[in-house]
């Protein structure tokens, strides 16, 4: 739909500091067989008309059962349109238009859609954002403007802080995390390595080693343990 309205009325671009789409949670944890929710969110947007995008996994670790629009732009009045779901090639798309028209779109923060995962097997996944389009209406030109933005890819392991990818999570995990520390006193031997950023914030820290014990798998398991 969204498609359409371009090819009807063209585009525009206009720049907006700070707008961001990306996922709720960052990096998410499951079990095999097990759903979990990730949220497709939007941030500090102005004027909001009409958003696309299309999402890849890994699809040997990772379904897609369902995707749903969220409330950003429902509140508005919005047409959905209908999602693609291709769990062989581990992609997933979907979009949404306020619609008809209102005479202002929708401002701020919010969930787009939230799309329902399932757990094939152990491993680990990111959620990357291989297109998004944020778009904005101008009355005035009769133009749908593009709304420019940044992206901020979600994440997926199983187990959750297993980061040398060997299935447990014990204290080769909680060791590799030490000596990636960073920043900040102790710096780690080894510096900043992505797979050991267990909340993919940027730091390798406290919270991250405390993840790594609140999953521990090896005696005395860690409360989050399965």
């Amino acid at each position: 739909m969204a498609i359409m309205f371009v090819a009807l009325f063209g585009t525009n671009t206009v720049h907006a500091a700070g707008t961001v789409m990306g996922t709720t949670p960052k990096a998410s944890p499951g079990n095999v067989g097990v759903n979990f929710n990730v949220n497709v969110t939007v941030a500090e947007v102005a004027n909001l008309y009409v958003w696309e995008m299309n999402m890849t996994f890994n699809a040997t670790v990772l379904n897609v059962v369902n995707i749903v629009e969220g409330p950003f732009l429902q509140s508005l009045g919005s047409w959905w349109l209908d999602p693609v779901i291709d769990n062989v090639n581990g992609r997933v798309g979907a979009g949404c238009t306020l619609f008809p028209y209102p005479e202002h779109g929708a401002d701020g923060n919010g969930v787009l859609a939230t799309v329902t995962f399932n757990v094939l097997m152990k491993g680990k996944s990111n959620l990357h954002f291989a297109d998004t389009k944020l778009r904005s209406w101008d009355p005035i030109g009769g133009l749908l403007v593009e709304i420019t933005h940044t992206r901020q890819d979600g994440f997926f392991r199983c187990p959750f802080p297993d980061v040398n990818g060997d299935g447990v999570v014990n204290v080769i995990d909680g060791a590799g995390v030490s000596s990636h520390w960073y920043p900040g006193p102790p710096l780690g031997p080894l510096g900043y390595g992505i797979d050991y950023d267990i909340e993919r914030d940027g730091i390798i820290g406290v919270t991250d080693a405390a993840k790594v014990s609140a999953y521990w798998t090896g005696p005395p398991k860690g409360p989050l343990d399965p």
